[in-house]
């Protein structure tokens, strides 16, 4: 394990990749209006230009059954110099199916801020044992393109840790619970 580095901090204007990493939801046909409303909502909260990596739109099934294709997504906006942070679109849980196609020294020789939860701890982890922080946070579709807009807690922290190079100190908790979106209803097996 290396030493730990925190990436470079974001600014306005900054270009982020957003990304499919566990899960290809976000490129169905019933979110991709989500989609677009979570991308609108980084320019307009945030004054980011938001771009898709190459495959992170083509769809659940594609997604899960093509790994290498999410894992060259992450690989393309590691090394791509306009992309300064990689959002992750949703959670999922395959992500450990990406392991055998990442390469740790291209994540520390290129640290970009990495921004998710769920299943993406698993990416949390590579980042860490390259020696590069990350960022357990806000996924797009759910998080930030929540039907009522961003919500006031979620863009406060976003902002104090993605966009500012000072300590984040102690983590206010939020002052009401959050209500829960269904993305897809059903039972897990």
């Amino acid at each position: 394990m290396h030493p730990l580095m925190k990436p470079q901090k974001l600014r306005p204007g900054d270009t982020i990749a957003t990304i499919s990493l566990s899960g290809g939801r976000a490129g169905d046909p019933d979110m991709i209006e989500r989609y677009t409303f979570g991308k609108q909502q980084l320019k307009e909260h945030f004054g980011l230009h938001v771009v898709e990596t190459p495959n992170s739109l083509k769809g659940k099934a594609y997604l899960y059954n093509n790994p290498r294709c999410r894992a060259e997504d992450l690989n393309w906006a590691l090394t791509n110099p306009r992309i300064k942070g990689i959002f992750v679109n949703s959670g999922g849980d395959d992500g450990a199916r990406l392991l055998p196609y990442l390469d740790v020294n291209r994540i520390r020789s290129n640290p970009k801020i990495l921004l998710g939860y769920s299943d993406v701890s698993v990416f949390h982890m590579m980042f860490t044992y390259a020696g590069v922080s990350s960022f357990y946070g806000a996924n797009v579709l759910s998080s930030i393109a929540q039907p009522d807009g961003l919500d006031a807690y979620t863009e406060k922290w976003s902002r104090k840790v993605l966009f500012s190079g000072s300590c984040i100190g102690e983590v206010e908790p939020e002052d009401k619970r959050a209500e829960i979106h269904i993305l897809e209803a059903g039972v897990k097996e």
